[in-house]
């Protein structure tokens, strides 16, 4: 359907109440838990150096398994840039 004049003109014209946009903003309900620098040092040593196993080690330091593993993996990221 091709234009009317006046819509080829003014492009801005009034079309109604403005569409009302809504943002939604996800917010995340992590609650994190802090290792202390020590139990750090202990996980890192004992599996790396010492060949124990990650799920033994995090046990015996009341570590969860995803978080041990998520600290030796930032570890050996870290070791590999420097």
């Amino acid at each position: 359907m091709p234009k009317s004049d006046e819509e080829m003109i003014n492009p801005n014209r009034y079309n109604g109440p403005p569409k009302k946009v809504f943002i939604v903003v996800k917010m995340r309900n992590r609650r994190g838990t802090n290792v202390s620098k020590a139990d750090k040092q202990v996980l890192i040593r004992r599996v790396l150096f010492l060949n124990e196993r990650v799920i033994d080690v995090a046990k015996s330091l009341n570590i969860n398994y995803s978080n041990a593993k998520t600290i030796l993996h930032f570890h050996k990221k870290k070791c590999q840039k420097s």
